[in-house]
């Protein structure tokens, strides 16, 4: 919300030699008052991702005419749709990533940042392999076993 307040300013200049010759001098001046709620940078998403699956975020708590996100990979500023962050190009060399939305609005110096932080574990993909590698005739058998590789069971 946004008012204006005027004040008056005035001074009296009173020379010491003229006993009663006074000047007063007066000036308007007006002030433009922002009525700031102070955000609070709220997070949802999830806590859990998988290599190569995109994880997505949504960010609330911007009020006021002026509010903005910004999102963060590692406290590295990263791209983004406003409230709306996805997290991609997860490739399994972190094991956990650090997921940062600050609320700020360039537009009232008096305003502090809004912050919210979530650590995100990373987990690898499982891979399916066949043992052994073997060459058969069409119509023979032969006997494979499975083997996962990436998380632990139980698999279904």
């Amino acid at each position: 919300m946004l008012s204006n307040a005027l004040f008056r300013c005035a001074a009296i200049a009173t020379d010491p030699r003229l006993e009663y010759c006074d000047t007063a001098y007066s000036s308007n001046v007006y002030v433009k008052v922002i009525h700031y709620v102070q955000p609070v940078a709220q997070m949802s998403g999830d806590s859990a991702a998988c290599v190569d699956v995109p994880a997505e975020f949504t960010a609330t708590g911007a009020v006021n005419e002026g509010d903005y996100y910004l999102w963060y990979r590692n406290d590295v500023l990263a791209p983004s749709n406003g409230a709306n962050f996805i997290l991609d190009s997860i490739d399994g060399r972190d094991e956990s990533i650090l997921v940062t939305v600050k609320i700020r609005n360039d537009e009232n110096i008096c305003v502090k940042e809004s912050v919210d932080s979530m650590r995100v574990n990373v987990y690898p993909g499982s891979k399916l392999v066949m043992l052994p590698d073997t060459v058969i005739q069409m119509g023979d058998t032969a006997d494979v076993g499975v083997t996962v590789i990436g998380n632990s069971a139980p698999y279904s």
